[in-house]
């Protein structure tokens, strides 16, 4: 084993305890405000989800923000709800790192002194770096193999971003991730059910149980990321990219290549067919009356976590691209509602079934054709092709999905999204107009915990 071999769960836990808001750039602070509004907004919308009323129930709390809940349980729930539309953020190939990271932040400035605005961006930047660059360093075969990667990464993540919270010191960090490492699990195969954001919920929770015991003095490996038996060797299914950990913050992830705010309420790898789909009605009147076929051509393991051909409620219709191809050739539109349970019921978009044909092509991912180290949700393109009744065909090719860095969301945009997630959780327009308008400056805030939970008054 090199020197350089031993110093990977050092060089991550230095990273941790070493960073600090004050050294970070301007432009990072602005980019980490975004993820941060955008993940406390769907926090609001899951409550309403079945998985997020039921890990309510779980808790015997009504409010996620409930002085109630200690702080594992606090994490659990607020990651889960975060997770249960999939309607929170994506860093492709990393998961969904705002919820856990968020959520670990959250629960533990429950039960320490009151988490300033600078302190929650400082520890939220360095737990999404973490999650980007192990997610990293573990490799793609990791996903590709079925792991969930959300919930496998998002311990560390999670850890990380709790003991920053703490002012954990680095031996104490690399502690925190040796115990979250023995936490690590996550199967696809869960995708479609309440136990998909459940996954988010247990990285969260892990995490900040992970940085409390070794707030105590617990002992764990603190090279738990090297050699053999070691997190990248048992998790890295022989593709592990350890040397990744040296660019930690170099540059950070929320800069290059920035996080992806969800425009609709599903998995990512549905949003390239259906925004194709959406050009094609738009731009061709590429509507089903006037379909004969449709093929919907997408990079290789695209359709690994779509589990689902035609989904039975709301949760599997997240992961179904044939539902979400038929919805957008339907409606012409997508929104919350449209993952509801009542979606796949539909006669109009069962019609369309038979007509939708998905093929995954390494034509269409030319520089990864085999996925080694890309996401299929964002490498390569899709494309998508109609055949019209009238004898002509259409195409559309989608790179980017909206909310992609190189499509991002508008502000407005942003903040509508805000307002229907706190509508539909319950929250009055004066409320959420309150909450939103502080977070546009959460770095002058003194109390987040105070905030979230009576923004008109804290």
């Amino acid at each position: 084993m090199t020197t350089a071999t031993r110093t990977w769960t050092a060089t991550v836990a230095r990273f941790v305890a070493d960073t600090t808001v004050d050294a970070l750039p301007d432009a990072l602070v602005a980019a980490a405000k975004v993820p941060i509004i955008d993940t406390l907004g769907v926090v609001a919308a899951g409550v309403a989800d079945h998985a997020g009323a039921s890990v309510l129930r779980y808790a015997g709390v009504a409010d996620p923000w409930s002085a109630a809940l200690p702080p594992e349980a606090a994490a659990l729930v607020t990651s889960t709800l975060a997770h249960a539309l999939d309607f929170d953020d994506v860093l492709p190939g990393a998961g969904h790192p705002s919820a856990p990271v968020l959520s670990a932040i959250l629960a533990v400035a429950r039960g320490a002194a009151p988490l300033s605005g600078r302190r929650l961006i400082e520890a939220y930047v360095v737990g999404v770096e973490v999650m980007r660059t192990l997610s990293r360093a573990v490799g793609h075969a990791h996903y590709r193999h079925g792991w969930h990667t959300t919930s496998t990464i998002g311990g560390f993540a999670a850890a990380a971003a709790a003991a920053k919270v703490l002012g954990l010191d680095a031996a104490r960090v690399a502690t925190a991730l040796g115990i979250a490492a023995s936490t690590a699990g996550g199967l696809q195969r869960n995708f479609g059910t309440g136990t998909k954001p459940l996954h988010s919920g247990f990285a969260a929770r892990n995490g900040v149980t992970a940085a409390l015991l070794a707030r105590t003095g617990f002992t764990a490996a603190t090279d738990i990321l090297e050699g053999p038996r070691g997190f990248l060797d048992v998790y890295g299914i022989g593709a592990s990219r350890p040397a990744e950990i040296e660019r930690l913050g170099n540059p950070y992830a929320l800069l290059d290549p920035g996080i992806s705010l969800k425009k609709y309420a599903c998995a990512f790898e549905l949003y390239r067919g259906m925004d194709a789909v959406l050009e094609l009605r738009a731009a061709h009147r590429v509507e089903p009356a006037r379909l004969r076929a449709l093929r919907c051509t997408v990079p290789p393991g695209t359709l690994g976590p779509l589990i689902n051909r035609w989904p039975d409620d709301g949760a599997e219709a997240r992961f179904s691209l044939e539902y979400g191809l038929a919805v957008a050739l339907v409606d012409g539109d997508i929104s919350i509602a449209t993952f509801e349970d009542a979606g796949p019921r539909r006669p109009e978009l069962r019609a369309v079934l038979p007509a939708i044909r998905i093929v995954e092509d390494v034509r269409v991912r030319p520089e990864d054709p085999e996925g080694v180290n890309s996401s299929a949700s964002s490498g390569g393109f899709v494309e998508v092709a109609a055949e019209l009744t009238d004898g002509t065909n259409r195409v559309a090719t989608v790179h980017h999905a909206r909310g992609m860095p190189a499509r991002p969301l508008s502000d407005a945009e942003v903040d509508a999204k805000f307002r229907a997630c706190l509508a539909a959780g319950g929250s009055p327009p004066e409320a959420t107009n309150a909450l939103l308008r502080r977070l546009r400056e959460v770095e002058r805030e003194d109390d987040i915990i105070a905030l979230l939970r009576d923004p008109e008054r804290a």
